[in-house]
Order: structure tokens, then C-alpha cells, then sequence
């Protein structure tokens, strides 16, 4: 059974809506259908504190926040670093010194802190798949057929 985008939409916000933290990796086949369910959430929810990342963000985001002022945070970059950072000081609420984040302040300022290092060494990123983070999941599930999915880049490939 598929679910169109009609039904996915309010299961996806139902189950979502009762989180504190939720972050939308986005690119652009997923993109305009994380911002519906990022805003819906949100009026549900005012206290969710919602991220986005990926491709699908602009890099000069501002604008882009400004439009979607339900989206509290977006990362620029890799995200495991920042992401990591952002949980560790979840409570603070001070969000200018994590790398790749962009964002409106309380008093509606726009702020962002460039992250130009990257991630050089890819050892320093767990792998879901070595680790059995999925293991739980394969077993519990035997009958599906499993598809491991990674990305082969990290960034832009042509610079």
C-alpha cells in the first residue's frame, strides 16, 4: 500500500507534533513537502524547535527564513557537527557560535556563523550501518527486503 501525499501529510504531523526537536534533512524531491509538514507542526506545536538542512536551503538564507518563520534554525554544510553542538547547548537557546547555522534572533536579526572547515577526516562520523545502529530494526522486520542507502560525496563535487 502507497500513501499519496494527501494521507502522508497529516500522519507525518500527527506523530511529529509531539517532539521537542525536529531537523529536515531537505533536498529538492523532498523540500516543499518538509516545509508543509515543518509548518503545520508548527501551529500545532508553537514550542517545537524546528532545523533544516541540506541542498535545498540557499545559502544566503535570510530570505528564506523570513518566508518560512516557522523554521527556527537552518545548517549549512555538514550537519553532524553543528547538530551535535546544538543538542549539547539545546536549553541555551544560543545558537551564534555553532558552525553553518543561520538564523533570526529574538529580535529579529538575521545571524549566521560560516562553517569553512568541513569535516576532513570521515572517520570522525559513525557508521550507522558498522555500528548496528539498523540491526534492531532488520530484525524485527524479516520479511521486508532492505536497501542501504549512502552518499557517495560529501558538499559540492566540483569545486
Amino acid at each position: 500500500y502507497t500513501l499519496s501525499l494527501h494521507d502522508a501529510l497529516p500522519i507525518s504531523v500527527h506523530i511529529l507534533s509531539k517532539a521537542n526537536i525536529i531537523a529536515f534533512s531537505t533536498y529538492v524531491w523532498n523540500g516543499n513537502i518538509s516545509l508543509k509538514i515543518a509548518e503545520a507542526i508548527k501551529h500545532i506545536n508553537p514550542e517545537v524547535t524546528i532545523i533544516f538542512g541540506g541542498p535545498f536551503i540557499p545559502f544566503h538564507a535570510e530570505e528564506f527564513l523570513r518566508k518560512h518563520n516557522f523554521i527556527d534554525l537552518v545548517v549549512h554544510g555538514e550537519g553532524e557537527e553543528a547538530f551535535s553542538i546544538f543538542l549539547e547547548k539545546y536549553s541555551d537557546k544560543d545558537w551564534g557560535y555553532i558552525p553553518g547555522v543561520r538564523f533570526i534572533d529574538d529580535a529579529g536579526f538575521y545571524r549566521e556563523k560560516i562553517n569553512d572547515k568541513g569535516i576532513r577526516d570521515i572517520d570522525k562520523i559513525p557508521s550507522p550501518y558498522l555500528n548496528g545502529v539498523f540491526e534492531h530494526l532488520i530484525k524485527s522486520e524479516s520479511n521486508n527486503n532492505w536497501v542501504g542507502v549512502f552518499e557517495t560525496n560529501r558538499g559540492c563535487p566540483y569545486r
